[in-house]
């Protein structure tokens, strides 16, 4: 999340002045055109398109539905507010032209369970009534989360969706829409808690956020007898939402926890009417933003996928090829809760937690791919573990242990600044195109002191500054006394000032301090090191380096660890 002018946030601000240039953390091929922030706090968003192409956003607010007039996406202007229970959770979903709005609040009570706004006679006004599901009163109706098909059929989620049906009561409940002003229960499933739900053709996709990295595939060819086909189970999950690509062979899934990542799904084992294969699903490919961040809700339109995220705003996917998805446009607002990017005009609108309603307009844009692999210009090796930041695309990735890296990214012009520790920082231009991967090899400059023979004895002082090569290296270590000496010499005719000796590993992160600040005269120093970090562990094989410091003096060498 980055920081913001204060003054860009304030309450019931619009904001009218299009970004005619992007900025490289904030913005990249997503333009602002218009903000509104009335109300404390807000959750989910969805769209809804009258018959005179009129836009709206529908945003829920801490109280209520706020609809937003966006047909001048520069210029939004609330039109009507839907009171609702008080909760910081409201979800919404259209069909024809009503919108249905869940909660998990249960007070005022004449407000709870599915409200039912005709949004017809908009923009005068937008009456709305409640309707609720069999076990539940006006004090007990809540559901987390609303889902709606083309086939005409409404699902609730969570809360107390399937309370008194003898299993979860936060599964799902599934409403017919025939008359869509009066949503009529047909069925539902309550094997388990569902927190969202995704329809294609037949298949519903429950992702079971109670049950960690779980989505269940369901058959509801008949709508009344929801059938368990088979279940996505993964590692390191808390399964959130779902949304398929426009072919349907492809399902992507967010979950809701730091670092973890969007999963696509080959689901094509689902569509070839052999039942024996429907358990063929498979893993095609993984997307994270930054390292601990969290991809809350996904929507899929045309070859993009819109992502909004807690910590990273909203992020633009080109899933043209679902097995290699890259990220081609951001916008980074304090915290997205949801993104919705079907208006006909081509705009999307993002809600924000603590800000509000944001419209955009992403400036499509292709996918390329750039790699490469980064070596020491002296030597030739490889250098593992190197950062390449890329400030265009707000992405930074290391290189692997053969120095190589790779990212899909926008096409067009990028930065790239290259940064490893003993090595002077490089920074270089590219200009990225679809097609064949750009191939962007970097050799860096080390900063390491040459490695010259011991000065020669002398039966006095010493007379220049000098850091020796360790002995052993490579250094052995185990848990025994093995230790590599460092040796080093401070000049005559120097006051006697602080010196620190440290090592560091390939990330230049401190792992050991073997001399700390300590004010030596002039002479000759040996120290050793047993291989141990500063927690008294014995540190892992790899490559480390040992710094000197004293004045206006510093040196750094290389020492190798094997184990």
């Amino acid at each position: 999340m980055r920081f913001f002018p204060l003054a860009l946030f304030a309450t019931a601000f619009t904001a009218s002045i299009v970004l005619a240039q992007y900025q490289p953390g904030v913005n990249n091929h997503v333009t602002l055109l218009g903000r509104l922030d009335r109300y404390g706090s807000y959750s989910n968003i969805w769209g809804y398109t009258d018959g005179r192409g009129n836009e709206y956003a529908l945003l829920g607010a801490d109280a209520g539905l706020s609809i937003i007039n966006i047909t001048n996406p520069t210029q939004p202007v609330e039109v009507a507010f839907v009171p609702g229970p008080n909760s910081s959770w409201r979800e919404i979903k259209t069909y024809s032209h009503y919108a249905y709005v869940v909660s998990e609040g249960t007070s005022p009570s004449q407000y709870t369970g599915i409200q039912v706004v005709d949004l017809s006679k908009l923009p005068n006004a937008a009456p709305f009534s409640s309707v609720r599901w069999p076990n539940v009163t006006a004090n007990s109706a809540r559901a987390h989360s609303v889902a709606v098909d083309d086939a005409g059929y409404l699902y609730i989620q969570g809360g107390t969706a399937t309370a008194g049906t003898g299993g979860s009561s936060g599964g799902i409940r599934i409403f017919s829409l025939v008359d869509p002003a009066k949503p009529a229960p047909v069925g539902f499933y309550n094997a388990r808690y569902v927190h969202d739900s995704f329809t294609r053709n037949n298949i519903l996709f429950n992702s079971n956020i109670q049950d960690r990295g779980r989505v269940d595939v369901l058959d509801i060819a008949d709508r009344s007898r929801p059938r368990l086909l088979t279940s996505i189970i993964y590692p390191r999950g808390s399964s959130h939402n779902s949304g398929t690509t426009v072919d349907g062979n492809y399902l992507i899934t967010t979950d809701e926890a730091n670092g973890y990542t969007v999963k696509f799904w080959d689901v094509r084992a689902l569509w070839d009417n052999d039942p024996a294969n429907d358990g063929n699903i498979r893993l095609a490919a993984e997307y994270l933003s930054n390292p601990g961040t969290i991809a809350h809700n996904v929507h899929v339109r045309g070859q993009y996928a819109f992502l909004s995220h807690y910590e990273e705003g909203v992020r633009v996917l080109d899933v043209t090829d679902p097995t290699d998805p890259a990220e081609v446009g951001y916008y980074d607002t304090p915290s997205d809760w949801g993104v919705y990017p079907y208006f006909p005009s081509g705009n999307f609108v993002v809600s924000d937690i603590p800000t509000g309603l944001y419209v955009f307009r992403f400036d499509s844009a292709r996918a390329g791919t750039v790699q490469g692999k980064v070596t020491n210009r002296a030597t030739g090796e490889a250098v593992a573990g190197a950062t390449l930041h890329f400030p265009e695309a707000d992405k930074k990735i290391q290189t692997d242990n053969n120095g190589g890296y790779r990212l899909r990214t926008s096409v067009g012009l990028h930065r790239v600044v290259i940064q490893a520790f003993s090595f002077r920082p490089d920074t270089s231009q590219i200009n990225l195109a679809s097609g064949a991967p750009l191939q962007h090899d970097r050799a860096l400059q080390s900063l390491l002191s040459p490695v010259n023979e011991d000065p020669p004895a002398s039966e006095g002082l010493p007379t220049q500054f000098h850091l020796s090569a360790s002995y052993p290296n490579p250094f052995r270590i185990a848990a025994n006394a093995a230790l590599a000496v460092i040796r080093y010499q401070l000049p005559r005719r120097r006051e006697a000032e602080p010196v620190t000796l440290r090592i560091y590993d390939v990330l230049g992160r401190q792992v050991a301090t073997l001399v700390d600040g300590e004010i030596q005269a002039s002479g000759f120093y040996r120290v050793a090191w047993d291989g141990r970090d500063q927690q008294g562990a014995l540190v892992r094989n790899g490559i480390y380096f040992y710094q000197l410091r004293s004045g206006n003096f510093h040196a750094v060498h290389k020492l190798v660890v094997v184990r």
